[in-house]
C-alpha cells in the first residue's frame, strides 16, 4: 500500500493493495556465469490467471535485470497492476509467486490476501 506521503506500508488486505513488492536473495554460486541476468516475476491468482505485465506479456508479470557476480545478491521486483487490464486487481485469495531466470523457476512462495 502506498501512503499519501509516498511511503510504502505492508498490508495483507486485497482492497488496500496498490502494488506487490517481492524481495528475495540469490545465494553465492561459484560456477554460475557472471553478468546481467534477467529475472522474471510470475504472479498467478487463485483462478490460475497470470497477472499481466505492463508490456502486455501474458507469461510473466514483471521483470528486472540484475548484475550477478557469483556473490550473494539481495533484490526486489515491484509489480503494479496495469490500468488497462481486464482482470480485477488484487482480489482476496492465495497467489502463487514465482521468480524465473530464463525458463527455470529459482524461487516460489504463496501470498495470501484477505
Amino acid at each position: 500500500r502506498v501512503l499519501s506521503s509516498g511511503r510504502q506500508r505492508d498490508t495483507d488486505r486485497a482492497d488496500r493493495s496498490d502494488m506487490l513488492r517481492v524481495c528475495f536473495t540469490i545465494l553465492e554460486n561459484r560456477i554460475a556465469p557472471v553478468g546481467d541476468k534477467t529475472l522474471r516475476l510470475r504472479v498467478t491468482d487463485s483462478d490460475g490467471n497470470v497477472l499481466p505485465s505492463a508490456e502486455g506479456d501474458s507469461d510473466f508479470s514483471a521483470s528486472r535485470t540484475v548484475d550477478y557476480a557469483r556473490d550473494r545478491l539481495d533484490a526486489c521486483v515491484f509489480y503494479e497492476y496495469p490500468d488497462d487490464s481486464v482482470l480485477e486487481p488484487y482480489r482476496p485469495g492465495t497467489y502463487l509467486v514465482e521468480i524465473l531466470e530464463g525458463s527455470t523457476v529459482i524461487g516460489t512462495t504463496d501470498l495470501v490476501l484477505r
